[in-house]
């Protein structure tokens, strides 16, 4: 593989989890990301990234309570910002 696809791989993919990890909920960051996220990524990537996200699984060995509380603090906070992105990704 050449080396500069692999650089650009890895820096896509840092700033997508830069920003849907970091800057999740602030909507100017990420509306305007998402007015340029075509100018390094392709939608199907950033589709796929998304549902990555999406499907977030939770930390080994939490006990009951600690799963409980890992997806009402974690895991639906994560869904729900991610679901307002799909809604707002120019298709055009």
């Amino acid at each position: 593989m050449n080396i500069l696809v692999s650089v650009v791989s890895v820096a896509e993919h840092s700033v997508f989890a830069f920003v849907l990890i970091r800057h999740s909920s602030d909507t100017s960051f990420t509306k305007t990301f998402l007015l340029t996220y075509k100018s390094f990524a392709d939608l199907n990537t950033l589709f796929e990234l998304l549902v990555q996200r999406f499907w977030i699984k939770p930390p080994e060995n939490l006990n009951p309570q600690e799963f409980d509380e890992w997806t009402k603090l974690k895991q639906h906070v994560i869904r729900m910002r991610l679901v307002c992105i799909f809604f707002r990704i120019p298709l055009d």
